[in-house]
């Protein structure tokens, strides 16, 4: 599965990526809602991962963004 995970947190990335990794998974970073969204949009991902507390974008601003651009994708 191609997964992005979207947090501010370095430790959210250095924790879960390599779970996701070892359990197969291909993992993509990114470390705020505008690179998560320009990314998500490069990669299309089978799901996205995102925290909800982030400077700037909240989870829930990046969600509503997410939705126009790539609708069917799980968040």
């Amino acid at each position: 599965m191609n997964i992005v995970l979207i947090d501010d947190e370095p430790i959210i990335h250095q924790a879960l990526g390599p779970f996701l990794s070892r359990a197969g998974h291909q993992v993509h970073h990114a470390a705020d809602g505008n690179e998560g969204i320009a990314l998500a949009s490069e990669c299309k991902p089978d799901l996205i991962i995102s925290d909800i507390r982030m400077p700037g974008m909240d989870g829930l601003e990046l969600l509503e963004k997410l939705r126009m651009r790539i609708p069917t994708t799980p968040v």
